[in-house]
């Protein structure tokens, strides 16, 4: 499995990623107009590394890693 960090992805790659990244599951996730949205690690002041041999297996490793963090930020900001 391949390692890259998310800074070196090109601008394609990061459109594709984004995309996919937000269609994984509905979460209800609607955070691209704010800066530091979580389908773009790229924008992260850390290095951000993903897994995968693809773009498609980055977002969706991504996603797995972090996904017990967003939902619980999703579900702070539904109880305020």
């Amino acid at each position: 499995m391949k390692i890259t960090n998310s800074k070196d992805l090109t601008e394609n790659e990061k459109e594709i990623f984004t995309k996919i990244f937000y269609d994984i599951e509905d979460l209800g996730i609607d955070d691209l107009e704010t800066p530091l949205p979580w389908g773009c690690p790229w924008y992260f002041g850390s290095i951000i590394y993903l897994k995968g041999d693809c773009i498609k297996e980055m977002a969706e490793n991504y996603f797995q890693e972090y996904k017990e963090q967003i939902e619980s930020l999703l579900k702070e900001n539904d109880n305020q």
